[in-house]
């Protein structure tokens, strides 16, 4: 099932651009220690742009992530604690793939585990972007693992020059040299599966002990990088990604990424203005946790708030409320529980200071109203969407889209 910018009823998008330890979130204990670091893979210079930040936790020169010589997991708190020491050594050739690379200190409540798990690293070459030039330029990689894993921490890098990178999982065949693409691939082909979403120049996405995201042997992922360079010389767009599997035997429940869209943003000009849209979520959700959430809105975004609620006309009780812009990726302590037969209130606000009237679009002189959960356990819906009024929720293993 496809979802088409003009092809579904109510919804006619415009949006191209220029239009081990415990767990108390999740009901355990109060996590232990993250793992230290080990070895010194982040020496020497780099000519990648991204790499070469030094010893403690920088990158090598061949582009693969390393740990600082002494301890750099914090001590875990009341969070997604983790015994023992977690490390891996190695490095990765830039656009390719590593059973190695990413040193474990982790952040305050990392998954822990026992002895040493191999990471991934995955970073599509370089694009060098013209100035004052916005695109989105996509790759399909391998991941390169040759068996099922379940993947627990998401660590992500990105260049000056990228607004926003989407991740997603995907099928087909792997297409690793960047191209120009459309933004926002959910809304043409509901067949992908979310699993980050960003505007951060670094961020780190550890999930509670014991959920995971499983990936299939080989999996194919899927880069969309959303790059604008509002400067008059090139500039290199770089995205740097390592996935960090658990156990097998410690994986409990599957990790979601759902993506609420508000497409109806109309913000008048030279004026402030706020909304908030009730998402009703399909049965699926039912007591479903949602552990981190993050936002997008664009340049004149002031606040994003996020509230579970058991009907459209509340009582509501809020998780997420950032303000400025690029919201910030929060982790949610303890986690926000969807009620039973409820939703997502979604509300974001914006000050426009310019001569033109805003509208929803994929531009960064576009506006968003988007909320981005990571939630347990997974359903096989990724994209709830508003459009004219009326809420469609997507199935990304092809069953279409509805309104709950």
């Amino acid at each position: 099932m496809k979802l088409w910018f003009f092809g579904l009823p109510a919804c006619c998008f415009a949006v191209a651009v220029g239009c081990g330890g415990g767990d108390d979130d999740m009901g355990g204990a109060p996590g232990g220690k993250a793992g230290a670091s080990a070895g010194e893979a982040g020496k020497g210079p780099s000519s990648g742009g991204m790499a070469g930040e030094g010893a403690a936790g920088g990158k090598g020169a061949a582009g693969g992530r390393g740990g600082g010589a002494g301890e750099s997991g914090n001590p875990g708190g009341a969070g997604f604690g983790g015994s023992g020491d977690e490390a891996q050594a190695g490095s990765t050739e830039m656009g390719g793939t590593s059973a190695g690379g990413e040193a474990a200190g982790r952040d305050s409540g990392g998954q822990g585990g026992s002895g040493e798990l191999a990471g991934f690293e995955l970073e599509p070459a370089s694009v060098s972007i013209a100035g004052t030039t916005e695109k989105f330029v996509c790759a399909v990689m391998d991941l390169g693992n040759t068996a099922p894993i379940h993947a627990g921490e998401l660590h992500v890098t990105t260049s000056d020059v990228v607004f926003d990178l989407r991740v997603s999982a995907v099928s087909g065949s792997a297409a690793p040299t960047p191209v120009d693409c459309s933004g926002f691939g959910q809304l043409t082909d509901n067949s992908m599966r979310p699993l980050l979403f960003t505007r951060q120049r670094s961020e780190d996405i550890v999930f509670p002990a014991g959920t995971a995201y499983t990936l299939a042997e080989h999996q194919l992922l899927r880069f969309e990088i959303h790059v604008y360079n509002d400067g008059a010389d090139p500039l290199d767009a770089l995205a740097h990604l390592s996935v960090v599997p658990i156990d097998d035997a410690s994986y409990e429940r599957e990790a979601g990424l759902l993506v609420l869209y508000d497409h109806d943003v109309d913000v008048p000009t030279t004026q402030a203005a706020s909304q908030t849209s009730y998402f009703k979520l399909p049965s699926g959700f039912d007591l479903a946790s949602v552990f981190r959430a993050t936002a997008d809105v664009h340049q004149f975004g002031t606040e994003v708030t996020l509230a579970t609620g058991a009907q459209s006309s509340g009582p509501f009780a809020d998780f997420y409320d950032v303000t400025g812009t690029p919201p910030s990726s929060v982790k949610i302590a303890p986690a926000a529980v969807v009620p039973v037969s409820g939703g997502i209130q979604l509300g974001c606000s914006w000050n426009n200071v310019s001569q033109m009237e805003v509208m929803s679009g994929l531009s960064h002189t576009d506006e968003q109203c988007t909320g981005y959960l990571y939630y347990a356990p997974a359903v096989d819906t990724g994209l709830c969407l508003k459009d004219g009024g009326t809420v469609f929720c997507c199935s990304d293993a092809g069953g279409g889209c509805t309104n709950p």
